[in-house]
């Protein structure tokens, strides 16, 4: 009975782990598995729409699962923004994910690498104030390497939103 739990942690170990990669030594301090470029201030007339790409980088070596995830028990990149006055926040747009398997494993994950876009929609009713509006939020992602998974992770977000009375 033993053996068995044995082997089968060691077929799952990679693919489920939450064990941290040994990174060398100079890499430790350096590299975060996901980062989010600054995102140009928007600007928007009263009464109308846009949307907003955030630009999403993966680090060389690291891929995140892509949103919607491949199973339930995979973590899915997901950006959670908080409305504020005057700023209503459409659902994600997420990029098509791409297939990858980790080593060891027989089933392929979808999963994003590289740099990546999310596209938000923003709606500014008439009622909105004229005023630079700040969006915040968070990018929740778990990286993998092609061993092992890192713990759930976030990164902040934020947007600036420019309100005005004519078109821009």
């Amino acid at each position: 009975m033993i053996a068995a739990v044995l082997v089968v942690v060691g077929l799952f170990g990679g693919a489920c782990s939450t064990e941290q990669p040994t990174p060398a030594p100079q890499e430790a301090a350096t590299v975060e598995p996901v980062t989010v470029d600054e995102v140009a201030p928007v600007q928007v007339s009263v009464g109308s729409a846009t949307s907003v790409r955030v630009p999403v980088e993966v680090a060389s070596g690291f891929r995140v699962q892509a949103n919607p995830a491949s199973n339930q028990f995979l973590v899915p990149l997901e950006l959670a923004l908080e409305a504020v006055d005057g700023v209503e926040i459409g659902d994600p747009v997420y990029p098509e994910g791409q297939p990858y398997r980790l080593q060891g494993t027989d089933e392929d994950l979808s999963t994003y690498q590289g740099d990546i876009e999310i596209v938000v929609a923003l709606t500014v009713p008439d009622s909105a104030p004229v005023a630079e509006h700040v969006v915040t939020g968070e990018l929740r992602f778990q990286a993998c390497n092609s061993k092992v998974c890192l713990f759930p992770s976030s990164v902040p977000v934020t947007l600036r939103v420019v309100v005005t009375r004519e078109s821009p």
